[in-house]
């Protein structure tokens, strides 16, 4: 009651509200008119400021659009000129003809030696003293090119070949004459145009964006290239030097800007491209202009927004009406701004606005007084409304009796009767919930919990300290009105899931050591309202801890069954009813090559259908066959024989930590290969033994153990073969006399020392019968040597007589010859000299020929200066013609006539040029002609004179030859009287050959019979020995006048002349006659046995 009686006296009932509220709202009303013209107005203005600088942007961007449309296109007109093309490879080829370096030169003669100043010196056209080809080159071309740059608004102008190298520029700067290839090219913007411009194909362009230059006197400049292609191939770069002067005339108007507005070109780097007006200092490129209106137009957009900047002059940033567009040339882009201080656009919108305050003050008064009025009508109902429901609160009334009404007061009177009646209703549904086994919780839209039975409180109970160990703040006692999103880590999880609740879900919740089920269904009323949500939890702690548990077993016997799986053991399961539940992969494997003999004992064995069979059939088998061996663990071995294979089993007990029996398992390992290879061994190991290594284990079918001792059995039986056929050998040589053999193989240990001493044995006895072989073949030599020069000697007595007749009569022939010889020397030398004569003739006639070839050299030399004259006239017109062509071009539709004009002069003048240069080619023909016969009458006249000198050389042998005639006559005389000493000598031969020929007989008879006793034994030393015995006896039966037995002919190897002439060269100029050498002066076998022959020579 006194709640009631505080309200009734209370400032905010609706008898004051209502008033106070028309009053206010007619205030905010008139406010929002004023608001609503004065933004109105704004727009309007806005909307033509907008227009107006889209306008201007347009404009302008368009004019910059010209402006290097422009610059392209005299590009292109430029690089596609004949002239240009000329000048590019007059240029080039220039500075490949200058001596030093070119570089250097250049910039010494056009930049240090300049006497025009720095901006100027492409005054500079030619220098008097220059007499260099660039020089005339620049003479023909640089005042075209400097006018054409000059009229153009062009920084520079630049021809560049394929090097690298600027061969040529207008105003001569430091990047004249400097190669635009290695060091920092990749910096110099220069240098990039041009790499850039030798990638692309005829006709295309390439630019580079404004920089600081440093060549230029750091000053801001752009680069447009282009390559000049001559007959399809690239000779060479133009390019354009950019300057922002031609850009500032089209940027920096200032019309439709007022005071505060500029107009700015910005690139990617979001540097300013112009001088901004605003600005005193420079700005190229050094201001930064930045913002998204930037951004967008470098992306292509176009718009008009109001942003913040910092107008020239000021330091705080201010409103600026901004319109953006995108400019882009040759792939560059850049953004085009245009801005105005919003305060100067919108200066007069002040004095509207304080008239509009003015009025709106009065409408205000005005709309209070009726506002007053109306609220008292309205509030009187509301206040007897109140005290009705104050009456239901407190349960005096069960209804509220004024829901007859017509107006909204009634319908409010029946939806309190209708709340009043719901509440009561949800009274009998709480007192059901508190009273359920289940766990239940709500929560309304909030997500704030509002309810929680009986069965969830004393479930939270229990679980209190785990839940604590995940919400360290949890208290049972204090949950109500809480989020329900303190359940989770992560509350946002929690609020979007329950946020898009439509159905029941269900989620699980682990704090501490228990898990929660829990199942959240949305609560909605009959409209299908959200009002809330109900969760069920579920304590699943004890159940999950039994589930784990069954499945951590299941993990375990999985990975003892994989492990078997992958064994190479062959393992067998059988359970405790006797039936196998278990085979591995190699168990089966090996049943499968064992089933045929497995079946001879267990016929009905299938190795593909082995599990359920009773493990019993082979415990059978092994009771058939032996006994088990059983260990001290139960452990039980055996061995069985199936068919032709043998096993060995090992079969043990399967029991838990209880000693329960849950079976047997066997494991099999098949021990067929192993029994077979020790039964080879065996057999071989007794064939050695009885002294057969005939015998080898085979390799057929065996791996890994078995393999390796299989070969290195065969290893040791192959090794003790080949020692014993070793010696059987050395001993059988030794018996049939031959010294020769030797044991060569290598061994190791005591074979091979068994083998060093056989093999010394053999050496020592070859080397005892080789010394005897070799006395005795020196002896046998001897006395056939004897023998043999015995009877030379009595062959040589008896043809003396008659070799000396005919050696006299050829020395007579000889002296005859040398007269003869004499006499033909003396003409041939009168021949010589009259050749001489004839040939110094012609020498004086070359010489005159060489004189009159030089003056139609000269002659032809002045016709090709004459050519010249008429190529540089033809070339001055094809210049002219070009500039008419450019100038035409830039005058549009009225040049159109005059264009046509001058390409027909410039194809007149290129015709006459072309003549001119097939005329000039024609002219440098024929002098190279005369050049060439010129060259060929010089080489006559030296040729001459070689015959001149060879002719002499001819006369000085002619007469070495009469010399050498006349020395022949008396060799001659000197010759027929060593023939009478030699005629004396031979009386005292014929006494010593009687002597010498019985003392041989006898030695030789003798030295037979040791060389017959000796010869059962071989040794190398044989070869030598043995061949001595088959030339004596041929040479028995010889003639007289041989003598090769005593002494071999020298053969004459002409292979070996050749080889010698290859090494040594020719040693004079003449060609040297090769003559076969007849007969030689034979030696005697031995010279200290018979000093006599070595006095004798045969003829």
């Amino acid at each position: 009651m006194s709640e009631y009686m505080e309200y009734r006296h209370s400032f905010w009932q609706l008898s004051r509200k209502i008033p106070l509220f028309i009053a206010l709202c007619s205030a905010f009303s008139a406010l929002l008119v004023v608001i609503f013209v004065l933004v109105q107005i704004e727009n309007f203005e806005k909307a033509k400021v907008e227009e107006s600088f889209s306008v201007l942007a347009e404009e302008r961007v368009k004019e910059l659009e010209n402006y290097f449309s422009g610059v392209a296109s005299d590009l292109q007109i430029v690089a596609d000129a004949p002239m240009t093309k000329k000048a590019q490879l007059a240029f080039s080829r220039a500075w490949q003809m200058m001596d030093g370096t070119p570089a250097e030169n250049l910039k010494k003669q056009y930049i240090e030696q300049n006497p025009y100043p720095f901006g100027e010196k492409q005054k500079l056209i030619f220098q008097d003293d220059d007499v260099t080809a660039y020089g005339q080159v620049h003479k023909a071309y640089h005042p075209w090119f400097s006018s054409f740059a000059e009229k153009r608004g062009y920084r520079d102008v630049f021809l560049v070949n394929l090097d690298g190298n600027v061969v040529y520029s207008v105003y001569k700067e430091t990047d004249f004459a400097s190669s635009l290839t290695g060091g920092n090219s990749e910096f110099n913007p220069l240098a990039q145009t041009f790499q850039a411009s030798l990638k692309l194909r005829k006709g295309e362009q390439t630019f580079t964006d404004f920089s600081i230059y440093e060549a230029s006197d750091k000053k801001a400049a752009a680069f447009i290239g282009q390559p000049i292609v001559v007959d399809g191939f690239t000779k060479g770069v133009l390019i354009f030097q950019l300057s922002v002067d031609p850009i500032n005339q089209v940027i920096s108007k200032r019309k439709g800007l007022g005071k505060t507005g500029e107009a700015i070109l910005v690139g990617a780097d979001r540097l300013a491209r112009n001088q901004s007006p605003l600005f005193e200092r420079d700005t190229v490129l050094k201001r930064e202009v930045g913002g998204a209106h930037v951004r967008k137009a470098l992306d292509g957009q176009t718009g008009i927004l109001e942003a913040e900047t910092v107008q020239a002059g000021h330091t705080e940033p201010s409103n600026h009406f901004i319109a953006y567009a995108p400019f882009n040339f040759k792939d560059v882009n850049y953004a085009f701004i245009v801005a105005q201080d919003v305060d100067e656009v919108l200066a007069f919108l002040g004095d509207i606005q304080n008239m509009l305050l003015l009025t709106m003050a009065g409408v205000v008064g005005v709309v209070v007084v009726i506002g007053i009025f109306i609220g008292k009508s309205i509030s009187r109902p509301i206040t007897e409304m109140t005290e009705l429901v104050s009456e239901l609160a407190a349960g005096r009334v069960k209804t509220v009796e004024m829901q007859d009404r017509g107006d909204e007061l009634g319908l409010m009177a029946l939806s309190l009767n209708q709340i009043y009646m719901m509440s009561v209703e949800n009274t009998r549904i709480r007192t059901a919930l508190d009273n359920a086994t289940t766990c239940i919780m709500v929560a309304d839209a909030d997500r704030d919990i509002i309810y929680m039975n009986n069965a969830i409180i004393d479930m939270f109970r229990v679980a209190e300290n785990d839940i604590r160990e995940s919400l360290p703040h949890f208290d049972v006692n204090n949950i109500l009105g809480q989020s329900i999103d303190m359940f989770q880590s992560d509350p946002q999880y929690q609020a979007d899931a329950l946020s898009d609740l439509n159905t029941a879900q269900k989620t699980r919740m682990t704090m501490g050591q228990r898990t929660f089920d829990l199942t959240m269904a949305p609560v909605r009323d009959g409209d299908g309202r959200r009002l809330g949500s109900v969760v069920e939890w579920l304590d699943l702690t004890d159940g999950l801890a039994r589930r784990e548990l069954d499945e951590t077993t299941a993990i375990e016997n999985y990975r003892i069954r994989t492990a078997l799986d992958n064994a190479t053991t062959c393992i067998m399961v059988g359970d405790s009813e006797g039936e196998i539940v278990y085979v591995n992969p190699a168990a089966h494997k090996m049943f499968e090559v064992a089933e045929n003999d497995i079946r001879q004992v267990l016929p009905n064995f299938d190795s593909k259908n082995i599990l359920g069979q009773p493990i019993n059939a082979f415990k059978n088998t092994l009771d058939a066959q032996e006994k088990y061996a059983i260990s001290d663990d139960g452990v039980q071995q055996a061995r069985i024989k199936m068919g032709n294979r043998t096993f060995d089993l090992t079969v043990a007990s399967v029991k838990d930590g209880e000693d329960t029996d849950y079976g047997d398992v066997v494991e099999w390992k098949d021990i067929t290969d192993q029994l077979a290879v020790q039964e080879e061994v065996d057999n071989v190991v007794r064939s050695v033994v009885n002294g057969d290594f005939s015998q080898e284990i085979s390799l057929n079918g065996k791996q890994g153990f078995m393999l390796s001792l299989a070969q290195s059995v065969n290893a040791l039986t192959d090794t003790v073969r080949d020692v014993f056929d070793e010696i059987a050998q050395s001993l059988s040589a030794l018996a049939k006399g031959n010294l020769e053999y030797q044991i060569t193989k290598d061994y190791s240990g005591t074979y091979e020392a068994l083998k060093q001493d056989t093999n010394q044995t053999s050496q020592r006895l070859r080397s005892i019968v080789g010394d005897i072989m070799l006395a005795s073949s020196e002896i046998t030599n001897a006395s056939r040597e004897i023998s043999s020069g015995s009877i030379d000697l009595s062959q040589r007595t008896e043809t003396q007589a008659s070799s000396l007749e005919e050696t006299a009569a050829s020395m007579e022939e000889m002296a005859t010859t040398i007269k003869q010889n004499a006499d033909n020397a003396q003409q041939a030398n009168q021949l010589a000299r009259n050749a001489r004569d004839v040939a110094e003739v012609g020498g004086d006639v070359v010489v005159q020929a060489v004189g009159a070839m030089s003056s139609i050299e000269e002659s032809s030399q002045k016709v090709s200066d004459i050519i010249g004259v008429i190529d540089e006239i033809a070339f001055q017109t094809n210049l002219l013609a070009l500039n008419a062509a450019v100038e035409a071009a830039r005058a549009g539709e009225a040049g159109k006539g005059f264009a046509v004009v001058a390409s027909e002069v410039r194809t007149l003048a290129q015709r006459s040029g072309e003549a001119a240069k097939d005329i000039k080619n024609l002219i440098l023909d024929s002098n190279q002609q005369v050049r060439n016969g010129v060259k060929l009458v010089g080489d006559t006249g030296a040729s001459l004179e070689n015959i001149v000198n060879s002719i002499k050389r001819v006369a000085d042998i002619v007469s070495e030859i009469a010399a050498a005639s006349r020395e022949q006559a008396s060799g001659v005389d000197q010759i027929n009287s060593a023939i009478t000493q030699m005629d004396e000598m031979t009386q005292q031969n014929a006494a010593l050959v009687e002597e010498s020929s019985a003392s041989a007989r006898s030695l030789e008879d003798q030295s037979e019979k040791m060389m017959q006793l000796i010869s059962f034994f071989e040794t190398r030393k044989e070869v030598a020995s043995g061949l001595a015995t088959p030339v004596a006896k041929k040479t028995e039966n010889l003639p007289a006048s041989s003598s090769s037995v005593m002494s071999p002919t020298l053969t004459y190897d002409v292979s070996f002349e050749d080889e010698f002439e290859a090494e040594l060269g020719d040693l004079d100029s003449q060609p040297r006659e090769r003559k076969p050498v007849k007969k030689m002066v034979n030696e005697p076998a031995k010279a200290d046995a018979n000093s006599a022959d070595a006095d004798w020579e045969e003829f």
